[in-house]
C-alpha cells in the first residue's frame, strides 16, 4: 500500500481519544478504571470459571449460558489461563480490535481506489460516529464483531464477482463467518443475507461451504448447551431479545410489532425519543431511528449506482450495500437495539463503510450535479442530507454524553457490590439480579434471580412459570442467605418476609437498571451481621454514594 497516512491519522486520533477517556474516567472514579456496562463482568466471570474450573457459568459449580459471545469469552479465558490479571483484559482486546478494524477498513477503501483524503474522512467518521470509545469502554465484543463482519462481507462480495471461486476463498470466507457468528449470534442475519446473494448469483456450492463453516460456532454451542441443560442460544440472547411472538401474544401482534414499530419507526419506544430518559444508556429509540435512516440511504445509493458495464469494484460495492441492507432489515425486525448503542454497532459500522464505497462509485456524477444546481437547490440538498444523517450523529453524541458517567455508575454500584460480597460473604449463596461484577469480583455463590446466569430461572421465564412466588421457593431451595437486588423489580410477595437491612443510592444514573440497590437478609437471624458489615463497609465506599443502614 503506497500511502498509509490516513491509517496513521486514524490511529493517532483513536489513541488521543482513549487517553482522554482514561483521564475522564479516572477523574470520576478516584483513579480507578471501570467499564461502562456490568455485562462486561459477566463475560469475565464466565471466562474465569471456564479457565480455572472448566465450568461455563457465573459460578464454579453450575453451567449457565450468561455470555452472549462465546468467542470473546473463550479469548478472555485463554488469557486468564496464563495467569494474567483479568480485570483489564477485555479493554486491551477491544483496543487491539479497534486498531485492526481501522487497518482492515483502510485496506478495503484503498482496494476500491478511494484517494487519501476520502480514506481519512471515512476512517475519522467511523471512529466518531460508531463511536469507537463508547464501544471500547463497554469492555465487550462489539468492535471484534464488527471487524470480523467487515472481513466476511468483503470476502463474500469478492466471491460473487469472481469468475471462479477457489476453495481457498471459500475457506477464508467461512472462517471469517465462523469468527463473526462466534462473536455474536446476530451475525446469522448477515450470514443469511450472504447466502441469499450467493444463491441469487448461482454460486450454490460456495453458499453451502461458507454457510456450513460459518454456522459451526452456533451448532457447537447449541450441542454443548443442551447437553448441560441449557438452550440452543445463550440465556442472554433469549431473555434480552425484544423480538418474537412470545412477548406479543399473537401472530398478528408480532407482525404489527415488526412491520409498524420496527421497520417503519425503528422501535416501539420512538415516541419517547425526546423525553428525559433518552439520555439513558439503555434508550433504544435513537438506535432504531438510526437503522431506519440506514435502510433509506443505503438502498437508495445501491439503486443509483450503474452496474451494467461496470468493473468488479463497483459491482462489489453494490453487493456490499445489498448484503448490509438485508442484514440491517433482519436485525431491526427480529433483534434488539440500543443499550449503550452497542447491539446495532456492527450494522452502523458496516453501513458507514458501504455508503462511502457507493458514494465513491458515483462521485463524479454527484459532484457534477452539485455544481450544476443553484444556491436554493443546494440549501435544500443540505437540508435533505441533514435529515438523512442526523440520527447517526445524535446516536453518537448520546453515546459520548453518557459513556463516562456510565463508567462511574458501574464503579459506584456494581463494583462496590462485588467488593462488599468478597470481603464479607465469600462462599455464601447470594441472590442478585445484576450479576456481572458481583460474580467476577467475589467468590460468593451468586444466584441470578433474573435468569441470565441460571438455567432454571431462565426456563421458568421462557415457559411462563416465573413469578415472585416462584422465586421464594427457588431461593429457599438454593439456601440463599442474603439478597442484593433492585427492590422496584419485585413485589412484597418476594421480599415481604425478608429483613430489609440497608440500601445504596448512586447519583446521576444513566446505565444501572435502578439507582438504588437494596440489601436483605432472608433469615432475620442473619440481619445483625449484615447490618454490621454494611456499616463497616461505608468507610471504603465512594463519597458520592448514599449508603443507608436501617
Amino acid at each position: 500500500m503506497k500511502n498509509n497516512k490516513p491509517l496513521y491519522t486514524a490511529w493517532i486520533l483513536l489513541t488521543l481519544l482513549l487517553l482522554f477517556s482514561w483521564y475522564k474516567i479516572s477523574r470520576l472514579t478516584g483513579g480507578h478504571f471501570c467499564y461502562s456496562l456490568d455485562d462486561a463482568f459477566i463475560h469475565m466471570a464466565v471466562a474465569k470459571n471456564f479457565a480455572l474450573h472448566g465450568v461455563w457459568g457465573i459460578t464454579s459449580d453450575a453451567y449457565g449460558s450468561a455470555s452472549s459471545s462465546p468467542l470473546f469469552t473463550v479469548m478472555l479465558a485463554a488469557v486468564y489461563r496464563t495467569g494474567i490479571n483479568g480485570y483489564m483484559v477485555g479493554f486491551w482486546i477491544n483496543v487491539a480490535a479497534a486498531y485492526l478494524l481501522l487497518y482492515s477498513t483502510h485496506r478495503i477503501l484503498a482496494k476500491y481506489g478511494m484517494p487519501e483524503f476520502g480514506r481519512t474522512l471515512v476512517l475519522v467518521a467511523l471512529i466518531i460516529l460508531l463511536p469507537f470509545t463508547v464501544m471500547i469502554l463497554t469492555g465487550m465484543e462489539h468492535l471484534l464483531h464488527l471487524w470480523f463482519s467487515l472481513l466476511f462481507v468483503q470476502a463474500v462480495v469478492e466471491m460473487i464477482t469472481a469468475e471462479r471461486v477457489t476453495l481457498r476463498q471459500m475457506l477464508i470466507a467461512g472462517a471469517y463467518g465462523a469468527l463473526m457468528t462466534g462473536a455474536r449470534f446476530e451475525s446469522l442475519f448477515l450470514l443469511g443475507a450472504a447466502g441469499l446473494l450467493l444463491l441469487f448469483y448461482r454460486k450454490i456450492g460456495t453458499a453451502l461451504v461458507v454457510g456450513m463453516i460459518a454456522v459451526l460456532p452456533v451448532v457447537i454451542f447449541a450441542v454443548v448447551s443442551v447437553a448441560y441443560g441449557g438452550y440452543i442460544l445463550p440465556n442472554s440472547v433469549l431473555l434480552k431479545s425484544s423480538g418474537g411472538s412470545a412477548s406479543t401474544g399473537s401472530v398478528l401482534q408480532a407482525l404489527q410489532d415488526i412491520i409498524v414499530y420496527r421497520l417503519m419507526y425503528g422501535n416501539s419506544t420512538v415516541l419517547g425519543l425526546f423525553n428525559a430518559d433518552h439520555s439513558k444508556a439503555y434508550a433504544s429509540s435513537i438506535s432504531g431511528t438510526s437503522l431506519i435512516r440506514i435502510l433509506i440511504i443505503l438502498p437508495l445509493l445501491v439503486v443509483v449506482v450503474k452496474v451494467k458495464g461496470a468493473g468488479n469494484t463497483t459491482r462489489q460495492a453494490v453487493n456490499f450495500g445489498i448484503l448490509v441492507s438485508i442484514g440491517c432489515a433482519l436485525h431491526l425486525a427480529l433483534a434488539a437495539v440500543g443499550w449503550m448503542f452497542r447491539y446495532e454497532a456492527y450494522l452502523v459500522g458496516l453501513a458507514l463503510v458501504s455508503m462511502s464505497l457507493l458514494l465513491w462509485c458515483v462521485w463524479p456524477q454527484a459532484t457534477a450535479i452539485y455544481q450544476g444546481i443553484n444556491l436554493p437547490q443546494k440549501a435544500v440538498l443540505l437540508l435533505l442530507l441533514f435529515f438523512a444523517g442526523s440520527p447517526l450523529l445524535a446516536r453518537a453524541l448520546s453515546g459520548y454524553r453518557v459513556q463516562y458517567r456510565a463508567c462511574r455508575n458501574i464503579y459506584e454500584q456494581q463494583v462496590q457490590m462485588g467488593r462488599f460480597l468478597q470481603q464479607y460473604y465469600p462462599e455464601t449463596s447470594v441472590a442478585a439480579n445484576d450479576i456481572g461484577a458481583v460474580s467476577f469480583l467475589s467468590d460468593s455463590r451468586i444466584i441470578d434471580v433474573w435468569g441470565l446466569g441460571n438455567n432454571e430461572v431462565a426456563k421458568s421465564k421462557l415457559t411462563g412459570h416465573y413469578s415472585d412466588a416462584y422465586l421464594v421457593g427457588f431461593l429457599k431451595k438454593e439456601r440463599v442467605k442474603i439478597a442484593v437486588i433492585y427492590k422496584n423489580w419485585y413485589s412484597p410477595e418476594l421480599y415481604g418476609k425478608w429483613a430489609a437491612v440497608g440500601d445504596w443510592t448512586i447519583q446521576d444514573n444513566v446505565v444501572c437498571a435502578d439507582k438504588i440497590v437494596h440489601f436483605f437478609a432472608l433469615d432475620s437471624a442473619d440481619a445483625p451481621g449484615l447490618r454490621r458489615n454494611l456499616e463497616a463497609f461505608k468507610a471504603q465506599m465512594p463519597a458520592s454514594v448514599r449508603a443507608v443502614v436501617y
